[in-house]
């Protein structure tokens, strides 16, 4: 690992508790365990300050021929530390991606992006989204959760997470004639990882995307060492298609 502070996410941010936590870089890790051998004490002293700032959450909508059908949401996250270049890219450009591939197509249900700020802060970005819109966690047809870190080149690892088992048989089969395979999986009844969470918890249906990161919330994670250019665009050219198909009513299959 190169030199930098690795930062845990504040899952706790609008509700901290205990005594301050310091990180430290790896680029100390000798001068600290030295310390630590020999005994010697050190004093922490903890500056903290609350200041009011602003976050953004990132909107659109493409209106379907049949507005009487459920409508599809795509969600990504929008925010991370540092350039979050592998963690975040991925998911923004296939977000991108499946807006330009829906349009070009023609939906026939109405499709919401949201690409929400505040991922890192316990996801207080989508928090904010789903608390004027909490009916939509059930309403909508299915969710598409576009995760962290399936873009990255160093220490890579890609897993899906589904709600159901129809949900969990359209992955597989789009994947699969892609030449795609996931590296792990959070099969359904299970609560997944990321922003799929806050629809697991409400009841919600979703298929969502994400992976392992060696430089994850690392400073190193930049462009374009730290991305896998040719991988990423095979799985957002797949999670496209699913997202083309489900902007559609699949006939035969209700369930879908």
């Amino acid at each position: 690992m190169p030199p930098g502070i690795t930062i845990t996410n504040a899952e706790d941010f609008n509700a901290p508790f205990g005594p301050p936590v310091v990180q430290v870089s790896n680029a100390e890790t000798e001068l600290i365990a030295a310390a630590a051998a020999k005994g010697r004490e050190a004093t922490v002293v903890a500056h903290c300050e609350h200041i009011d700032a602003k976050g953004i959450n990132v909107g659109a909508t493409i209106h379907g021929s049949n507005p009487g059908l459920a409508p599809l949401v795509i969600m990504t996250p929008r925010s991370g530390w540092w350039s979050c270049a592998s963690e975040r890219g991925g998911g923004i450009a296939a977000w991108l991606e499946m807006m330009r591939a829906i349009s070009g197509a023609g939906a026939e249900r109405d499709v919401i992006f949201t690409a929400n700020t505040g991922h890192e802060l316990g996801h207080i970005g989508l928090d904010h989204y789903l608390d004027a819109r909490g009916a939509l966690i059930k309403a909508a047809h299915m969710w598409i959760h576009l995760g962290a870190n399936f873009a990255t080149a160093v220490s890579p690892g890609i897993a899906i997470q589904s709600s159901d088992a129809p949900a969990r048989r359209l992955a597989l089969d789009v994947l699969s004639r892609g030449r795609l395979k996931p590296d792990a999986e959070t099969e359904p009844g299970q609560r997944p990882l990321g922003e799929a969470r806050n629809i697991y918890d409400g009841g919600g249906r979703y298929i969502s995307l994400l992976g392992r990161n060696g430089l994850f919330h690392h400073p190193a994670d930049v462009w374009p060492d730290a991305v896998d250019l040719e991988k990423t665009t095979r799985w957002v050219a797949a999670f496209t298609d699913i997202a083309v198909r489900l902007s559609k009513q699949i006939k035969g299959d209700d369930s879908l």
